[in-house]
């Protein structure tokens, strides 16, 4: 029975990391998409209803936290004027 619940605990511990890695994996993915976007100029982030600000504040959030959110709320806002 002790070795069942430790390899059950083992299994949830690798499991959790691996849900932890994934989730830095992810969060890196976005941070990355987020400068590719600063990378373009003013006139082409106008296209697709970003602005240089909307940048900087997606940026400032926390890095855990999935910039996307941010900007589709601020193109979704611009959109419905």
């Amino acid at each position: 029975m002790t070795a069942n619940v430790s390899f059950t605990s083992i299994d949830t511990f690798f499991s959790r990391l691996a849900h932890r890695v994934w989730e830095m994996a992810i969060a890196v993915k976005h941070r990355r998409n987020l400068a590719q976007l600063a990378d373009r100029d003013d006139r082409m982030l106008a296209d697709i209803g970003l602005t240089r600000s909307d940048l900087y504040d997606a940026s400032s959030e926390h890095f855990w936290v999935d910039p996307t959110a941010t900007l589709q709320e601020r193109t979704g806002r611009r959109c419905r004027r």
